[in-house]
């Protein structure tokens, strides 16, 4: 299956040097390209880790979740240069939902981490593709919806999630993370077109 022709959309949720991961991943159109991980990072270690593959990979938009460390690494970026400032989006998970905000008397995603989840199983549902990786798939399936009162929905907290013996969804974070932005791109860097014996025509994505 070759790599969609689209806008390249990087999440990231990152994590500090607790047990979580600092997960980002990579989507274009109707396929997520890959999930990948470090632990243990250190504030200067992620922002020097993000900005080379802002690099490298040249995104139409990276979106960061601003929790826990999240904010201090949007600024970090938006500062070393104006390219990032462009490029990266800091998005509040627990913010109120877009449907919320345009309608806020119907019931639906209470905030933005609900809304972006029902996305990406919607996305899945119709044809969306991810990486073969049980981990990830673990991750997805991992958060139970919680009701409120006026039939608004959210997920669970990865504290929740904790206190059931079940480690944070990270990965899934991340994949979540590309549909924080509904945003029409006229122009994104290409996939690389691989070369060399057998290559053929096949669009290939270096990650």
């Amino acid at each position: 299956m070759e790599d969609p022709d689209a806008p390249l959309i990087i999440g990231v949720d990152p994590a500090g040097s607790g047990g979580d991961r600092f997960a980002v991943a990579f989507r274009r159109g109707d396929k997520i390209l890959s999930v990948i991980h470090r632990n243990k990072l250190e504030h200067d270690e992620a922002v020097a880790w993000l900005s080379s593959i802002i690099d490298e990979h040249n995104p139409s938009r990276m979106c960061i979740d601003r929790g826990s460390m999240g904010q201090n690494i949007v600024s970090a970026l938006r500062n070393l240069n104006k390219k990032y400032a462009n490029i990266i989006k800091g998005i509040d998970f627990g913010g109120t939902s877009r449907m919320k905000q345009a309608t806020p008397g119907r019931s639906g995603p209470w905030n933005r981490r609900a809304e972006m989840y029902g996305d990406l199983k919607e996305w899945l549902a119709q044809g969306g593709a991810i990486p073969d990786d049980d981990d990830l798939a673990s991750d997805i399936s991992a958060a139970k919806q919680k009701w409120r009162a006026n039939n608004d929905w959210l997920l669970e907290s990865k504290t929740e999630m904790k206190t059931r013996g079940l480690r944070s969804n990270d990965l899934s974070d991340a994949c979540a993370l590309t549909f924080a932005t509904r945003e029409w791109f006229e122009e994104w860097s290409k996939p690389k077109r691989a070369t060399g014996w057998g290559a053929g025509s096949e669009l290939k994505e270096v990650v």
